[in-house]
């Protein structure tokens, strides 16, 4: 418990890394800076200039709660509502699967193939906390229609195009991507298709992080299966909502790109393969091939 009556910042990001480090969290100091930030309405540059400044009672209280939350495994994201993706602020919660950095590279790419393209439209399946779509319309001219068969996970996703000025370019569709009518719910036709899929096995569920499993949705990690049947259902999608020649983007597992690939094939030409800054393919992406 943190009781010290003129407890400071410094001594506080002092005790809770500590706490943290002794309970197993990785990058204790870090965590704990996220989250005193977060109590003390400050930036992370702003605490460092604040060391001296006392802790009044009701901040060590509500210090003691979250870093209490910490420990037991809950996502730091989770804990201070936020997190950062693509420069972008966005909010997150238990609706939604925190975005990660990895999904930036899909979002890089998308950029590069959007570069010159007039009034393009953009389609992202399963938006969960709209990261994709958001980061793609802030920095672009295009219209993104986002969708999600999660209606919680829309609200916030509709929430953080608010948050970030792009909710006029953005439409929000409530929809599942193995149903018939999907077609029918997104409309029209789209020059970049971007997915992040749940692309997780259901035996590699059982080997992820305790937190992960625990706090994350779990529709959004996994397909329950081999982590491939959204790769599948898009080979069916593709050829209703794509034009000639337009591109595909599918963030999936490194051991299963190859695999993606080659099921991504049947629809996409000049298929490749996108790695991340440590070399492990994560990105599926191609044109769409009609003929």
């Amino acid at each position: 418990m943190i009781r010290a009556k003129e407890l400071t910042v410094r001594e506080s990001l002092i005790i809770c890394a500590q706490k943290l480090r002794d309970a197993g969290v990785e990058n204790p100091k870090g965590n704990a800076e996220i989250i005193l930030s977060k109590i003390l309405e400050m930036n992370r540059s702003e605490l460092f200039l604040n060391y001296s400044r006392p802790l009044v009672l009701n901040e060590r209280r509500q210090l003691e709660r979250l870093l209490w939350r910490r420990i037991i495994g809950e996502p730091v994201q989770y804990i201070v509502g936020e997190t950062e993706f693509f420069g972008l602020t966005f909010n997150v919660d238990r609706r939604v699967m925190i975005p990660r950095p990895e999904t930036e590279l899909l979002v890089e790419w998308a950029l590069e193939c959007l570069n010159g393209l007039e009034s393009p439209k953009v389609l992202d399946i399963g938006t969960g906390s709209g990261a994709m779509a958001v980061a793609i319309a802030a920095n672009t001219s295009c219209r993104v229609t986002a969708v999600d068969k999660n209606l919680a996970a829309l609200e916030l996703a509709a929430e953080n195009s608010r948050l970030n000025d792009v909710r006029e370019r953005i439409q929000f569709v409530a929809a599942d991507l193995f149903n018939e009518d999907f077609r029918e719910s997104v409309g029209g036709k789209y020059d970049l298709i971007a997915c992040n899929p749940p692309y997780i096995s259901r035996v590699e569920m059982e080997g992820l992080p305790a937190e992960i499993q625990r706090f994350e949705p779990y529709e959004a990690l996994t397909d329950g299966k081999d982590g491939l049947e959204y790769c599948r259902r898009l080979v069916e999608i593709i050829p209703q909502v794509c034009r000639n020649g337009s591109w595909v983007m599918v963030e999936t597992a490194e051991m299963r790109a190859e695999e993606a690939l080659h099921i991504l094939s049947k629809v996409l030409m000049n298929v490749t393969l996108k790695s991340d800054l440590a070399g492990r393919p994560r990105i599926v992406g191609g044109r769409c091939s009609l003929n």
